[in-house]
This record gives C-alpha cells, sequence and structure tokens, in this order.
C-alpha cells in the first residue's frame, strides 16, 4: 500500500524533468561543439556574431575572449609609465579595463600594448548559439 501524495508525485516529477533537462543541456553542449568545430573556420570575425548557414537552416555562433588582468602588475606598470601613458591608460580606478580604450593603444602604442600585456590573460569566451 503506497502513501505517495500529490505533492510526491509532484517531486518525482520534478527530479524526473531535472534529469531529462540535464540530460537535453549535454547533447545540447555536445552539438555546439560539433558546430563550432566545424564552422569556425569560416568565421569571419574572431570577437562578435558570425552567421552560419546550411543548406536549410541558419544559425549564429557568438564568439569572444575575456581579459583578466593581473593587479599588482598593473599597479606597477602604471607607478611606473610616463606621464603620456598614464594618460591614456585604459583601465579605471580599480584597474578595470576600457577595452575600446585597449583596442586603440593596440593599433596607436604597440610598446605601451607590450607592456600591458605582461599584466594580461586572454581567455576565450564560450561561443553563443541562437537559432534563426
Amino acid at each position: 500500500m503506497s502513501n505517495y501524495t500529490e505533492l510526491d508525485d509532484l517531486i518525482i516529477s520534478f527530479k524526473d524533468a531535472k534529469e531529462a533537462e540535464n540530460l537535453a543541456k549535454q547533447e545540447r553542449i555536445t552539438i555546439e561543439e560539433s558546430i563550432y568545430t566545424l564552422t569556425k573556420g569560416d568565421f569571419k570575425k574572431t570577437e562578435g556574431t558570425n552567421n552560419i548557414s546550411g543548406e536549410v537552416e541558419k544559425m549564429s555562433v557568438t564568439v569572444g575572449f575575456y581579459l583578466k588582468f593581473d593587479q599588482t602588475e598593473l599597479d606597477l606598470l602604471y607607478k611606473t609609465g610616463t606621464e603620456v601613458e598614464k594618460s591614456i591608460f585604459p583601465f579605471k580606478q580599480e584597474w578595470k579595463c576600457d577595452v575600446k580604450m585597449l583596442k586603440n593603444i593596440q593599433q596607436t602604442s604597440p610598446e605601451l600594448y607590450k607592456k600591458i600585456q605582461t599584466a594580461m590573460t586572454v581567455t576565450p569566451k564560450k561561443p553563443s548559439f541562437k537559432v534563426k
């Protein structure tokens, strides 16, 4: 004789749905990895949204990088920099990067950019996918 209540049934249904969700998520991630591997050579942009198409279906893949900076290294770089370098230093008070300014420095001041790179770690972002 079972004493299952409606709540027990809902909890069991929740567990089943959660397990199915986790399996579907893992399947989606595997498919995303396959799509990325198959199409990344065709991307026009290394940062931003790339549109890809099969014969029938279309989707976009957004890619990019995370930048992480060593705060101690940035402190030293700022303290030992020239006044000109300090005036265009691409970080806010807490050494948060102004990415637009950093990209500008990469183009216009390669020597300063090389110095900044000593405090920078670049990590690729996980691509995001959107069906159109």
